[in-house]
């Protein structure tokens, strides 16, 4: 089995694939955590099951232990400011199917083909762009690194 492949938006800008140059923003997209404060929420759906709940949960997680920047988990999305969306999607395939996109300006998708798929594409997303490090099981494997700012792709 192929591993699954992350679709990524590129060139990638802040914060890796949260602001792809490829899109026409009006002002300075806002960074995903800038001197231990965050602007950006999870919205996680109603109903959602213990996987995709999971994929929230680490990617708040590690981003605050990476940046001291707690990203809160909400079940809807406000109506005002920036938010991380975990979501599926159906596409019919067996494969696993990755994604993270910027859909707008203040609107960041991080989704797959299944709840796992999802969980996958939130971990690499913290591998690839926050440079998180899983070696093996339980905190003693685990390597985070210490950021005052995610604005630039690695």
């Amino acid at each position: 089995m192929k591993p699954p492949k992350l679709a990524l938006a590129s060139p990638l800008a802040a914060i890796g694939v949260l602001f792809a140059s490829t899109f026409a923003v009006s002002a300075a997209p806002l960074p995903l955590f800038e001197n231990g404060r965050t602007d950006w929420v999870a919205v996680l759906p109603e109903g959602s099951d213990c996987i995709l709940t999971r994929a929230a949960n680490e990617f708040a997680d590690t981003v605050e232990r990476v940046s001291g920047a707690r990203i809160p988990i909400v079940g809807e999305r406000p109506v005002e400011g920036s938010a991380i969306l975990f979501t599926t999607f159906a596409d019919g395939s067996d494969d696993e199917h990755l994604l993270a996109r910027l859909v707008d300006d203040t609107t960041f998708e991080i989704s797959g083909n299944s709840s796992r798929a999802t969980l996958h594409t939130a971990l690499r997303f913290l591998k690839e762009q926050l440079g998180v490090r899983w070696l093996w099981y339980g905190e003693d494997g685990a390597f985070y690194p210490t950021l005052k700012e995610a604005c630039e792709a690695r």
